[in-house]
C-alpha cells in the first residue's frame, strides 16, 4: 500500500507542483494587494471572495484527482496488477486514499489561506462550513466516477464526466435564459445573503446542510471503494 502510494508521488509530483503553484498564485491576490479602507469595511465581498477562492481552489486540486490512473492504465502494469490477485485491493485503496488526501489538503489550504486573509484585513468569521461542504461533494463526485474509470478506463471516464459536465452547463444555460436572475445581478443581495450564510442568521442552515452532505459523502465514497474493488475482479 505505501509502496504504490510512494509510486504516485513520484510519477505525479510534477503535476501535483504545478497545480499547487496555480493555487498559490491565484490565491495570492488578496494576500498582495493593499488592504484598503473600502475593503476593510466590505465584510460581505471578502466573504464572497474567500468563498470563490474556495471553489476554485477544490476546483483545480479535482483536476488532479481525476487524473490519478491515467499512467496506471499501460498495459505492462496491468499485466504485473493481473498476475498479483492481492496487489489490486491495494491499488484500488490507494486511489481513495489519495483522493481524500488531495481533497483534504485543499480544505487545509482553504482555511489557512482563509486565516491570513482575516488577520490582513481584521474581520472575524468563518468558512469552514463552506470548505466541508466542497469536501464532500469533491468526493461525492469522485465516488462516483471512479467506479466508471476502473470498468472502462480514463478515457471513457473522461467522456462521461465531460457529458454530465455538459448537461450541468446546458441547464444551468437555460436558467440564466428563462430563469429568475434578479438575485445574481444585484450585488448587494448577494453579499447580504453572503454575511447571513456564513455569520448571522443562515448559519444554522448552512451547518445543516454541510453536515448532510459530509455524512452522505462519507457513505457514497465507502459504497463507491467497494463497488470499485468488485468491479476490478470482474475486469
Amino acid at each position: 500500500m505505501f509502496s504504490l502510494l510512494y509510486k504516485d508521488i513520484v510519477l505525479y509530483l510534477k503535476q501535483c507542483g504545478l497545480i499547487f503553484a496555480g493555487i498559490l498564485l491565484f490565491s495570492s491576490s488578496l494576500l498582495i494587494v493593499p488592504a484598503e479602507e473600502e475593503m476593510t469595511d466590505s465584510k460581505g465581498l471578502i466573504m464572497l471572495l474567500l468563498c470563490v477562492y474556495h471553489v476554485i481552489t477544490f476546483f483545480l486540486i479535482g483536476m488532479l484527482e481525476q487524473g490519478i490512473y491515467e499512467k496506471d492504465e499501460n498495459q505492462k502494469w496491468q499485466m504485473f496488477l493481473s498476475s498479483t490477485p492481492l496487489l489490486y485491493q491495494g491499488q484500488i485503496l490507494s486511489k481513495y486514499i489519495e483522493t481524500l488526501i488531495l481533497s483534504a489538503t485543499a480544505v487545509l489550504w482553504s482555511l489557512f489561506y482563509e486565516r491570513l486573509v482575516l488577520l490582513k484585513y481584521d474581520i472575524r468569521f468563518s468558512t469552514i462550513k463552506v470548505c466541508l461542504m466542497l469536501f464532500a461533494i469533491q468526493i461525492i463526485f469522485r465516488a462516483i466516477e471512479m467506479p466508471i474509470i476502473i470498468l472502462l478506463g480514463s478515457k471513457y471516464g473522461s467522456k462521461c464526466r465531460a457529458l454530465v459536465s455538459g448537461i450541468v452547463l446546458f441547464v444551468v444555460f437555460v436558467y440564466l435564459l428563462f430563469g429568475n436572475i434578479d438575485f445574481f445581478v444585484k450585488e448587494e443581495s448577494i453579499l447580504k445573503f453572503i454575511v447571513k450564510l456564513l455569520d448571522g442568521d443562515k448559519k444554522t442552515m448552512l451547518t445543516r446542510v454541510s453536515s448532510i452532505l459530509f455524512c452522505t459523502g462519507g457513505v457514497a465514497y465507502a459504497l463507491s471503494c467497494i463497488v470499485a474493488l468488485r468491479l476490478w475482479k470482474k475486469r
